[in-house]
């Protein structure tokens, strides 16, 4: 039942959410508040089937309470929080097998694409054009609210599928992932995100395909993995330290940011307004964005698009600090468990952070979901083995010299 429940819950802000970032948004978007409060009480049915915590449980509710008292504080809009979901979606998943979750929420994230897609080629919804925000160059939305949606939808399908097949995968998959990455990059100019599509193939065929290469280059690949569980910690400060010391007149920094399409000049006006504190603030942004009118907001554009600028700046330092070591331990575990195809994505999603603040979300990114399951963070193990047994020990030696 628990499962039952956890995958209904999941499926009802899925649907809804997704649905919300298309132009199908003006027949659902009045139903948030009935759709948010009816998930919220669908996992809390889903924990009630199996009532049986144990130490990370309660430190996980504990994390859940703080963040939600948190954002009762910082906004009047608790639902929209993503973190708070993040966590939920997380700690209902931890007794729940990953595949089940990767192959429901592949099942209808294609559905859902396909659906929106489809229906702006046949005219039911919109497929805005864009020849506004890159001169010279026509940017089509197919049915979604801004032109970098459907690249980002495309790339948590491709993930989960080849997360999914992992030694059945064969080399002619990625070949047609890669031929739809690019085809999405064509029709949205999603040049990043293509980047990083094609990199997450590449990283993903070397671990197909790794027992078929020269013994030289298994000490090659085991060098680079050993690098890859520390890259959240270092893209956080690449991007954090570039964005704060910005300068335009810096040739270097300058090149930087053309290349990353101006997210340190935007990273740096962020700190320049709002700076950052221990807890997060609220922060007003304007992007390129439609409504579900087809009307872009008016007014000055501010958007955070680097995830770990925003993070830090919305959130604050204790929880970017929190979340950034809760994935570096999660990936240094895959790591060891030789679980590379996960590893690989983690990975992805570590540089996809850098220009792309849209894989907070667990409807872009299922991968967040993986960070309560017990042998990712096995916060029990580290208990027994680190604190219940030195702590038997030193009180068996006072009871020794006492008696």
């Amino acid at each position: 039942m628990r499962v039952f429940f956890y995958l209904l819950a999941l499926s009802l802000y899925m649907i809804y959410f997704i649905l919300c970032v298309s132009f199908y948004q003006n027949y659902v978007g009045s139903f948030y508040e009935m759709v948010m409060k009816f998930s919220f009480a669908l996992l809390i049915i889903a924990e009630l089937t199996d009532f049986h915590y144990t130490l990370s449980d309660w430190l996980g509710i504990a994390l859940i309470a703080v963040v939600m008292l948190a954002t009762f504080y910082l906004s009047s809009d608790v639902w929209g929080r993503p973190l708070l979901w993040i966590l939920l979606f997380a700690f209902g998943a931890r007794h729940i097998e990953f595949k089940k979750i990767a192959r429901w929420a592949l099942f209808l994230s294609t559905v859902l694409f396909l659906f929106i897609v489809l229906s702006s080629v046949t005219g039911k919804i919109p497929d805005y054009l864009d020849t506004v925000t890159h001169p010279g160059v026509t940017r089509h939305y197919l049915g979604f609210l801004y032109c970098l949606f459907p690249p980002t939808v495309l790339f948590n399908i491709e993930a989960l599928y080849y997360y999914l097949r992992k030694d059945r995968l064969h080399w002619s998959e990625l070949v047609l992932g890669l031929a739809l990455a690019y085809l999405f990059y064509k029709l949205c100019d999603a040049r990043l995100n293509f980047i990083l599509n094609a990199l997450m193939i590449l990283g993903i065929f070397v671990v197909r395909y790794r027992q078929k290469w020269p013994k030289a280059f298994h000490k090659v690949f085991s060098k680079i993995a050993a690098v890859l569980p520390w890259l959240f910690i270092l893209c956080a400060v690449f991007s954090i330290a570039l964005s704060f010391g910005y300068n335009p007149h810096i040739s270097w920094m300058a090149k930087i940011d053309t290349a990353l399409g101006g997210r340190l000049r935007m990273g740096r006006l962020g700190f320049k307004r709002y700076g950052f504190s221990a807890f997060g603030q609220n922060i007003a942004m304007l992007g390129n964005g439609l409504s579900g009118s087809g009307l872009r907001g008016r007014g000055e554009y501010f958007y955070l698009d680097c995830l770990y600028v925003r993070f830090l700046l919305e959130y604050g330092v204790v929880f970017s600090a929190l979340l950034l070591t809760i994935f570096t331990v999660a990936a240094y575990r895959l790591l060891h468990q030789k679980k590379y195809s996960l590893l690989v994505i983690l990975s992805v999603l570590a540089i996809h952070a850098v220009v792309d603040d849209l894989i907070l979300l667990p409807y872009y990114n299922t991968f967040l979901l993986i960070i309560f399951y017990a042998d990712v963070l096995p916060v029990n193990q580290w208990w027994e083995r680190f604190v219940w047994k030195r702590t038997k020990r030193i009180t068996e030696t006072c009871n020794t010299f006492l008696s």
